[in-house]
């Protein structure tokens, strides 16, 4: 679906900040400033509500009606957490905007919150009863998507509480899995950023490769780990399989990393 699709249901409001003691909260509201209730619809179509916005200098925001669309609020996660988020945003490859602070993520899906917690944190799920607000500045991704949110509020709205165990320290050279050499190189900040499809710091995606193979080498010599590794990773390109004389591009890569 695409987010102009929602352009004409009437699940626009406006918002504006209001002083709450030593908070700015923002408050949804009607044409006139009037504070609203998000649960009692009909509100405004998209055009009506960035009309009125803009006579008035207010913030848009949409509903969430019950109808299936699924908002993820990630609250400062481009300043504090950027490498969970950037894993969620192309997990569900949805429509994902800035929030008006610009340190932060909405993402739209469709979809079911399987359970009844709605937050974790810096991480917020709704379906119905709330708004947010919205910037239409696109981030990444422009289509709304059906999208299974079982993983993700497993893991970051709902968790297991953890069990103490005995942590066991796994030498570099004897991890021997893809599964874990990621586990071991998850608090690697340059790892993670390369991982995830970043290049900046490099001149050219073969050099952001070359770094990524480079890490990986350092913790395990499997070429075969590490070329798992690669075609995990956001960086992977249709080139890695590049014939290259009698290597591909790939195994020439790897093979330089190893070195």
């Amino acid at each position: 679906m695409s987010i102009i699709d929602l352009f004409e249901k009437p699940i626009w409001v406006m918002w504006r900040y209001e002083q709450r003691g030593t908070k700015l909260t923002k408050v949804p509201c009607n044409g006139y400033g009037q504070p609203i209730s998000i649960t009692q619809p009909p509100f405004y179509t998209y055009v009506q509500a960035q009309k009125l916005s803009k006579q008035k200098e207010y913030g848009l925001g949409l509903v969430f009606t019950g109808d299936g669309l699924v908002g993820i609020d990630m609250d400062h996660v481009l300043e504090e957490d950027t490498t969970n988020a950037m894993y969620w945003v192309h997990q569900f490859a949805s429509y994902t905007e800035l929030s008006p602070s610009r340190t932060g993520l909405h993402i739209l899906v469709e979809g079911e919150i399987p359970g009844p917690r709605r937050r974790k944190g810096r991480y917020e799920i709704y379906s119905d009863k709330r708004f947010f607000t919205f910037t239409g500045d696109v981030f990444m991704y422009d289509t709304i998507k059906q999208v299974n949110l079982i993983e993700f509020y497993s893991t970051v709205i709902d968790p297991p509480q953890p069990q103490s165990r005995r942590r066991i320290n796994i030498p570099a050279h004897n991890i021997t899995t893809t599964s874990l050499v990621l586990d071991h190189l998850r608090s690697n900040t340059t790892f993670s950023s390369l991982y995830y499809g970043s290049i900046l710091g490099y001149d050219s995606y073969s050099e952001a490769e070359l770094a990524l193979c480079s890490i990986v080498a350092k913790v395990t010599p499997d070429a075969h780990i590490i070329d798992s590794v690669m075609r995990n990773s956001y960086l992977l390109r249709d080139k890695w399989d590049s014939k290259r004389g009698e290597e591909t591009y790939g195994e020439w890569t790897i093979r330089k990393a190893l070195n």
